[in-house]
């Protein structure tokens, strides 16, 4: 008699499961994450906008000072810089999520107008 597969000696545990999540990678997560679904909730028009999404060295947040504020030299003023910024004040200056998430979004907000009236002005003297 020729067995093609090895008996068994005892019967298989029918509560017993094999493991499905076995070759799925683990989920990655960072802090930014929480930060970055509750300001695009708040504000979905920015995922609207155009972005540019190219990094020279990968090491471009190292040239970024968010004590400095939002605006950055060579940075387009996106989501993603309320989000660091957010996350140096609860990290530097000791602030409470909230606080921190006003301040930036304050300082967001500010410079966006500022965009805006620049935009409109170069609109009117094109014209002109």
């Amino acid at each position: 008699l020729v067995r093609t597969v090895t008996p068994r000696h005892r019967m298989p545990n029918p509560k017993a499961k094999k493991p499905k999540k076995l070759y799925q990678p683990q989920s990655i997560s960072y802090p930014e994450d929480a930060l970055r679904t509750s300001f695009y909730k708040d504000h979905p028009w920015e995922l609207a906008r155009p972005r540019i999404v190219l990094e020279l060295d990968g090491k471009d947040h190292q040239h970024c000072d968010w004590s400095k504020g939002l605006r950055q030299p060579g940075v387009p003023l996106t989501g993603e810089c309320v989000v660091q910024r957010q996350l140096h004040l609860m990290h530097a200056e000791k602030m409470s999520k909230r606080k921190a998430y006003d301040t930036a979004r304050k300082e967001f907000y500010r410079l966006r107008q500022e965009e805006e009236i620049e935009k409109r002005i170069a609109v009117e003297e094109a014209k002109h």
